[in-house]
């Protein structure tokens, strides 16, 4: 977190400003704010000292914090109490809030002042996290798929996803979706690493427009819709958007060979495929976003939070 966004976050608290937001926490409006909030408020700078003290303390116990890495996103704990899976989870979930957040890192003021600044459980923020998004599911749980599909789906989908498929993976491997997988693309799934900077990506290429896959200006098309769609990298995406299917398999195996796989979701797309880029069809996008939305709804339901904390608002 940048000491800008540190010192804003310790800002809401002091003046309990708990309805926190992205267009609240920004860097170029600091000194503003703590004109604002300071002056008509007549905190004394001693108080924001000891509110940013106590902020900073429950970081350092309860958020993970970024380890030089080298280009990937490696986060570890400073207080590890627990066992290695609880924690393995946690790190795992908490790095993806972050790479799904941006910079404000809002998340981590809506976890503090949720927890009641006290301890903070797996449980608790996944309940949490779930409770943010609850305007997504309609009141029986469900997705409306077409909110998924290619312009109008929020990229927080496919990180959601990815971390739900990884945790699968390690509670019940045998899962009919990881049936046929080999050992190397297990320890792609074990290893995966939450990147930031990545952008959605049509398996079908968007170039590639036919009678079954649809228009490429149509938004209801199969091409556009969820089953479809994956998320890599930047730099592969510019080079690779309208490449075929085929050399988007070939970056799949080189995800494998080098140790860094860039979307779960992708690698399950290839291997419902069969590993080849003929056994790509309509029908198989169809049974993927079906599973896809199935798991994302089965974990709503099963985290989702009855009692959600009371927002103050206020700037």
């Amino acid at each position: 977190m940048r000491p800008e966004i540190l010192a804003l976050h310790a800002l809401c608290c002091l003046c309990r400003i708990q309805k926190v937001s992205e267009p609240l926490i920004q860097r170029h409006r600091l000194i503003e704010l703590f004109q604002t909030n300071l002056g008509a408020n007549k905190f004394k700078p001693e108080d924001y000292i000891v509110e940013l003290e106590k902020y900073r303390e429950w970081l350092d116990k309860h958020i993970v914090y970024l380890q030089d890495s080298e280009g990937d996103l490696d986060y570890a704990f400073r207080d590890n109490t627990g066992t290695d899976d609880e924690i393995n989870r946690m790190k795992q979930f908490q790095t993806m809030l972050h790479v799904s957040s941006g910079e404000a890192q809002e998340w981590v003021l809506k976890a503090y002042f949720a927890s009641n600044r006290g301890a903070l459980s797996y449980d608790a923020l996944r309940k949490m996290e779930n409770s943010w998004h609850k305007k997504d599911f309609s009141e029986r749980g469900t997705l409306d798929s077409n909110n998924l599909c290619y312009g109008k789906i929020f990229r927080y989908w496919f990180w959601k996803l990815d971390f739900l498929l990884w945790e699968l993976h390690q509670r019940e491997e045998n899962n009919d979706l990881f049936a046929d997988l080999n050992e190397r693309e297990r320890e792609a799934i074990s290893g995966y690493r939450f990147r930031d900077n990545i952008s959605i990506e049509h398996l079908h290429p968007q170039s590639k427009e036919d009678e079954i896959w649809g228009d490429r200006d149509d938004p209801e098309a199969n091409l556009h819709k969820f089953g479809n769609l994956a998320m890599m990298s930047q730099s592969a995406n510019s080079a690779q958007s309208d490449d075929g299917i085929g050399t988007k398999f070939g970056r799949v195996k080189d995800w494998l060979n080098t140790g860094r796989l860039e979307s779960i979701k992708m690698l399950l797309m290839y291997h419902l495929a069969e590993r080849d880029k003929e056994g790509w069809t309509v029908d198989k996008a169809d049974k993927h976003e079906k599973s896809m939305i199935d798991i994302l709804e089965s974990d709503f339901k099963q985290h989702m939070q009855t009692n959600e904390p009371t927002e103050e608002s206020g700037e």
